[in-house]
């Protein structure tokens, strides 16, 4: 984080980008680059000044202070006041005080309340593995957030529609990558990350908190497994289903009205309601990564260090069918692996055989899941299942969550 406060007010700001020019002379180059940046709090309203205006009205903090700001910059970003140098300078005489955990209840307790989770996401395009057409498919989401209020008011899209959705869908099969992407996408566009689970958004009153907590703090509203909230309205004669197509409908009219941008994550679009699937802006789909990707992958999660001694391209070839999370979950297996062997530390070494072998463990457990699902749907009684004597119509009713 490039973090500056102003030189009068003191308010602390985050630098988001800066613009290059060129120029005959430094001066004129200064003058002609912008720099994008944010306020810190409450918000986090956006601003842009030429680079020689924001270096005569802001000043960089001191190490101490970015230290601070990046351990509570998520109760800083919810605080109910100004956030400043002053405040950074109370909260470091707590921390060097008696009664520290007292004392920041007491100076945040009116910080982040409500329902979903505020996040700071933390990683960035560079630890994201995408194909460059899904690359591209990323980039324009990115684009349309960021230049959405220009966009809408060089085409008049106010004329033809009030208030225009940001909700967009990225889809496929479990670990290929749809939840970093999207806090990539928050990183990018240097925004929060407000995650809500069902229940919040489906209830009254957490729906309308949900909705003000994601405008007021500038921040992406993130709707993972979102089939459970868009899946398809049921049209089960009961109560029960009544409600859930009730609470769906209130869902879709409240998506209607919020003009902030929506990311939603999903395994299974094929479970979406029709008019979810019209609401969304855009649908990207993730697939299982290919062998250059998976050899990027590889290469993500195994650092590059003399203890690591991997052929990555063996790995990724060996890794065919593999998703994203499971190649992340060989590679750290393997180095627990290479190091609970009862070798001394000095001497552990990741190998290839070590990935390989959790690649071989990864592949045999998938089989024996598939086996067992399939098992399950023609009828058949696992090892230790005792199954139900329900009829099957009934069954399949108290599996969607409806009555009889």
């Amino acid at each position: 984080m490039k973090l500056f406060s102003h030189t009068q007010s003191n308010r602390l700001y985050e630098v988001l980008s800066t613009t290059e020019a060129r120029a005959a002379t430094a001066a004129q180059a200064a003058q002609a680059a912008e720099v994008f940046y944010r306020a810190i709090g409450n918000g986090g309203s956006r601003f842009k000044l030429s680079k020689s205006a924001f270096d005569r009205k802001f000043r960089p903090l001191n190490d101490i202070q970015v230290d601070l700001v990046e351990r509570f910059i998520i109760e800083l970003e919810t605080f109910q006041g100004e956030v400043n140098v002053a405040l950074l300078t109370k909260l470091e005489a707590i921390l060097d005080g008696p009664e520290t955990d007292i004392k920041l209840e007491e100076l945040f307790r009116n910080c982040d309340s409500g329902p979903g989770v505020l996040v700071r996401p933390a990683i960035d395009f560079s630890r994201v593995a995408l194909t460059a057409d899904l690359q591209a498919e990323v980039d324009a989401i990115v684009t349309s957030i960021n230049l959405r209020s220009q966009i809408d008011e060089e085409f008049h899209l106010a004329e033809i529609c009030q208030v225009r959705r940001s909700v967009y869908s990225l889809y496929g099969p479990p670990g290929t990558g749809k939840t970093i992407t999207i806090h990539a996408i928050a990183k990018k566009l240097g925004r929060l990350l407000y995650q809500a689970d069902y229940s919040e958004v489906t209830s009254g009153s957490g729906r309308r908190a949900i909705f003000a907590r994601a405008r007021r703090y500038n921040a992406i509203l993130f709707l993972d497994e979102a089939d459970s909230l868009c899946a398809a309205r049921t049209f089960w004669p009961s109560a029960t289903a009544q409600r859930m197509n009730i609470d769906k409908n209130v869902f879709f009219q409240a998506l209607d009205a919020y003009d902030g941008p929506v990311l939603m994550a999903t395994n299974l679009l094929n479970h979406f309601d029709e008019a979810m699937m019209r609401r969304c802006s855009r649908h990207v789909r993730f697939s299982l990564p290919d062998l250059t990707m998976r050899e990027r992958l590889f290469r993500l999660h195994l650092p590059a260090i003399p203890r690591i001694e991997v052929d990555f391209m063996r790995a990724a070839t060996a890794s065919d069918n593999l998703s994203g999370g499971d190649i992340q979950n060989v590679c750290f297996n393997a180095i627990d692996s290479a190091c609970i062997d009862g070798t001394a530390r000095a001497q552990w070494k990741v190998k290839t055989t070590h990935v390989l072998t959790e690649i071989e463990k990864v592949n045999q457990a998938k089989k024996d899941n598939l086996k067992g699902n399939e098992a399950l749907r023609r009828g058949a009684k696992l090892p230790g299942e005792h199954r139900s004597v329900d009829r099957p119509d009934v069954a399949e009713q108290r599996e969607m969550g409806v009555e009889d």
